[in-house]
């Protein structure tokens, strides 16, 4: 199983056995984190190889890691576009900078850009990033997402294939956007044998 795509920063590309199939599982290696970890700030890169590690040795998902880093680093390309701002300069570089204000602008950025139900599981994940920092790694003295509230959606959430979140799909399949790019998953479960194609955004 594989999340990273080889060309695409950001996309994955998932292919997933049968269920009664043996096949070995495939693990993160190193080169598929520097993709998506590429161009970040040295700080930041630095702590996210560290909360990948300990996400690897608690036995977390895949699935699970890299949506997580997928959030954070969105957060952290989101900050380095706005760094031109005195206000996000810091913490565009180092992520124990950020602050309460720096995660509503991001959260509101989702909404606008992507939509609610995606902002949402974006903050779930910043959450559990800005905890790890705060608990137990004690760099930060409060985590900033004690103070942000989640974004309200009544939407349903967003369709996930093989871990893969589809914000806004299209009459024809085809999600709406920008910047998207091809991400196979298999559907087992409607009785496919064969991967069919769906489309994801990739990072920022």
């Amino acid at each position: 199983m594989s999340l990273w795509h080889p060309d695409h920063l950001g996309a994955c590309s998932v292919t997933t056995s049968h269920p009664m199939s043996h096949s070995p599982k495939r693990h993160t290696t190193t080169s598929d984190l520097d993709r998506l970890l590429t161009d970040l700030p040295k700080v930041w890169s630095s702590f996210l190889r560290d909360w990948d590690r300990i996400l690897r040795s608690r036995n977390h998902p895949m699935t699970t890691r890299y949506n997580y880093i997928l959030a954070v680093s969105q957060l952290a390309r989101y900050l380095a576009a706005r760094s031109v701002d005195g206000d996000t300069w810091a913490a565009a570089q180092d992520p124990t900078a950020v602050e309460k204000q720096h995660i509503e602008l991001f959260q509101a950025w989702m909404i606008d850009s992507r939509s609610a139900a995606t902002a949402l599981n974006k903050h779930k994940a910043l959450q559990q990033f800005l905890k790890w920092l705060q608990l137990d790694e004690e760099e930060i003295e409060r985590s900033p997402m004690d103070r942000v509230k989640q974004p309200r959606t009544d939407e349903l959430p967003p369709v996930t294939q093989g871990g893969c979140y589809l914000d806004r799909v299209g009459d024809a399949g085809m999600v709406v956007g920008s910047a998207w790019v091809a991400c196979q998953a298999a559907s087992y479960s409607s009785g496919l044998s064969q991967p069919r194609s769906f489309w994801m955004r990739s990072v920022l």
